[in-house]
């Protein structure tokens, strides 16, 4: 229900058509205000329809968050100035190739403390589950008593069911980096390719490097003013939602070389 929503969920929209129309940001913008997920909202006037993103706690009541981000952000123009900047970062191959070095070095040093404690983690649980099974020989052998072994047995069993669980979150760290496929994939994007080319293609593409680049956005409505900061790993830029001649990314902040 509304009130079981929180901060940080995304949109509704999740297939990126929002009643039959493709919003772009579909899944992957929240407002900047309170945190929540935007939704598509279509509005239909003179026999044409309007898309727009709005948040669900800026104007339903039901939620126990309120939000002052109650205006509406249209789609049209926000989804064509956000394309245009990622077509901007796909036809620079020398920036994505830059990124994916840093990267690759950001990766390994990171990497590198969690393989360690990982590796310390397996003999850990080696060294625990060959005392675990020493414990019955040495109660058959008469050097141990039998109270002595069961507490020995429930000590060993919970520290083994410890470092299991430590070692599987080590586990998934590990494996939450980018993997080597999607890397390929990301470094395809790189390949000489028109602009033009680019922004010509259709939602199904469009919508598979948006979750290739995890593109996400955050809508913000200050001072009378609406921003629309969007990031992905590539690099992040604020862009205008309003309308204007060219879109193109305003104040972008560069993270390694990313912009």
């Amino acid at each position: 229900t509304h009130l079981t929503t929180s901060p940080g969920k995304t949109g509704t929209a999740g297939t990126g058509r929002g009643g039959g129309h493709f919003y772009l940001l579909s899944g992957r913008v929240k407002s900047g205000n309170c945190g929540f997920g935007m939704y598509g909202a279509p509005n239909s006037a003179h026999g044409r329809v309007y898309l727009y993103y709005r948040c669900r706690a800026g104007v339903d009541k039901l939620y126990v968050t309120k939000c002052d981000n109650s205006v509406t952000y249209n789609a049209k123009y926000l989804d064509r100035a956000v394309w245009q900047w990622l077509t901007e970062l796909m036809t620079e191959p020398e920036k994505i190739a830059l990124w994916l070095e840093a990267y690759a070095k950001q990766r390994e040093q990171q990497a590198a403390p969690i393989a360690r404690r990982l590796k310390a983690v397996d003999n850990l649980l080696s060294e625990q589950r060959s005392k675990l099974d020493n414990l019955l020989d040495l109660y058959l052998e008469g050097r141990m008593e039998k109270e002595l072994l069961y507490r020995r047995e429930q000590e060993l069993t919970k520290m083994i069911a410890d470092l299991e669980a430590e070692q599987r979150r080590l586990q998934e760290q590990m494996t939450e980096e980018l993997s080597q496929e999607k890397i390929e994939r990301i470094k395809a994007l790189a390949q000489p390719a028109s602009k033009d080319r680019i922004l010509a293609w259709g939602n199904d593409k469009r919508r598979r490097v948006m979750e290739l680049l995890d593109v996400k956005g955050e809508l913000s409505y200050q001072g009378g003013k609406k921003r629309a900061k969007v990031t992905c790993i590539l690099g992040d830029s604020l862009l205008s939602v309003l309308p204007s001649r060219s879109n193109t990314p305003k104040n972008c902040t560069s993270r390694s070389a990313r912009c």
